[in-house]
């Protein structure tokens, strides 16, 4: 199986910005459409383990594309500290 090296998940983490994703107070909010949104409690992503639980919650989602899940998952590791670990 090819894996990413480091440089090219870099360029990705370095693209993964949306202004329809953001942090606001105690939630990444994501916008779907016409001013409706999905929250994401931050204390029920503060581990490694559950933001895959929320990729997972979120990927069978028809507004969830790819980026928008990137997004978020850089916005979840940047708000704990949690490293983006390479394999």
């Amino acid at each position: 199986m090819a894996q990413l090296k480091k440089p090219v998940l870099d360029r990705l983490l370095e693209k993964a910005k949306d202004p329809d994703c953001f942090i606001d107070g105690d939630y990444i909010v994501l916008k779907i459409r016409n001013g409706v949104t999905y929250d994401v409690p931050l204390n029920k992503c503060n581990t490694h383990a559950k933001i895959m639980g929320w990729q997972f919650q979120l990927t069978p989602k028809r507004w969830a594309s790819k980026h928008k899940i990137l997004v978020f998952t850089r916005l979840a590791c940047e708000h704990h500290n949690l490293p983006i670990v390479y394999p």
